[in-house]
């Protein structure tokens, strides 16, 4: 069977959206053709010429590059094939068996390629990804009516899908229990040694995490931050924050066994891959209540769950794991014992199932 990943283009640091599409790649190639392929342009006969003329150079330009950017920060099997497309249509993508789109833009030229058979299109949603079009949230639910078979990987985009009468999977995702571990005992960490992922999306609540920190501070002097970025470090980070960039497998693991808690401040998520690799390694998690944490954070059994947006609630739940030791601990055991339901083996033989049945 040939496979088709189309994305939106190469990305030079770790997206957590990629990295999932490239799991699923990883696994594919084994017994199947895979293709990943990076788009320049989505709609290339919709524009003028001055357009055209700076979306040929751009392309031009990315398609002498001799090493694709996914080397710069993944793993990805050298018999997959990486192709730079000038455009999604039909002159540019090869012939394959499944079209997996894996945005909206993606979704939206993949639906448009009136050649290809509806049965052989596939939408693989990992969030109400509405940033790509404005915040135009009516053009993310016409998308999801689209004729092609949807993917969503957890239950609020299920229950999305269900309340428009769409049929879509449900594939959750995995973690990689061998890339992340657990290795310093739960009961001989600092409780007051935090870590954190800084991002420059606002989505990501950076502002809130960052003023809920400073609360902290306040009141336990002793408090410690470890962030850790695809991006560089911003500018006047407190001296009791250490900042790593694009850390490697060995200081992912570090960061995550050291500290305590760990801090997801989202507005938006699809899934939230950081809390479930910090669960894996032994962090107790404080997060905010973001449809995609809960599918895996339960408020006073592996997390606490504060309101999205709010400083002080989340400063409160931080204090409230260093200042008690037997609750920081349970809720770091129970996380781990709770992540271990999503491993990638099971999600893998559903994704291939799934493409091998409707294609």
């Amino acid at each position: 069977m040939r496979i088709a990943f189309l994305l939106p283009r190469e990305n030079s640091y770790p997206i957590g959206g990629f990295k999932v599409i490239y799991e699923y790649a990883n696994y594919l190639v084994k017994q199947d053709d895979v293709f990943i392929l990076y788009s320049s342009t989505y709609r290339f006969g919709e524009h003028g010429i001055l357009g055209k003329l700076r979306i040929l150079k751009y392309h031009l330009f990315v398609s002498l590059r001799k090493k694709f950017l996914s080397s710069k920060w993944f793993n990805l099997n050298t018999k997959i094939r990486e192709v730079r497309v000038l455009s999604i249509n039909k002159f540019f993508i090869p012939h394959c068996d499944a079209y997996i789109a894996t945005t909206i833009n993606t979704a939206i030229a993949l639906n448009s390629i009136s050649s290809i058979e509806n049965k052989k299109k596939l939408y693989f949603i990992q969030g109400f990804e509405n940033w790509f079009v404005n915040g135009n949230d009516e053009r993310v639910y016409e998308t999801y009516k689209f004729p092609m078979t949807k993917i969503v990987i957890s239950n609020w985009l299920k229950r999305i899908m269900d309340d428009m009468n769409e049929q879509a999977y449900l594939i959750p995702n995995g973690f990689d229990f061998k890339f992340f571990h657990y290795s310093t005992a739960i009961e001989q960490r600092e409780p007051f040694h935090i870590a954190y992922m800084y991002h420059t999306n606002p989505i990501k609540g950076t502002e809130v995490a960052f003023q809920a920190f400073e609360l902290v501070k306040k009141a336990i002097p002793e408090l410690r931050v470890t962030m850790f970025s695809a991006y560089s470090k911003p500018n006047r980070l407190p001296n009791w924050c250490d900042y790593y960039q694009q850390p490697d497998q060995s200081l992912f693991n570090t960061i995550y066994n050291e500290a305590a808690i760990y801090v997801g401040s989202s507005s938006n998520e699809g899934w939230g891959l950081t809390i479930g690799e910090a669960m894996i390694c032994g962090c107790a998690v404080v997060c905010t209540d973001c449809k995609g944490y809960l599918e895996m954070a339960k408020n006073g059994e592996n997390a606490l769950v504060v309101p999205v947006g709010d400083a002080e609630k989340m400063a409160q739940a931080i204090i409230k794991l260093i200042s008690n030791d037997t609750l920081r601990i349970t809720i770091a055991e129970n996380g781990r014992k709770s992540i271990q339901q999503f491993k990638w083996d099971n999600s893998f033989i559903k994704f291939r199932e799934l493409l091998h049945s409707v294609s």
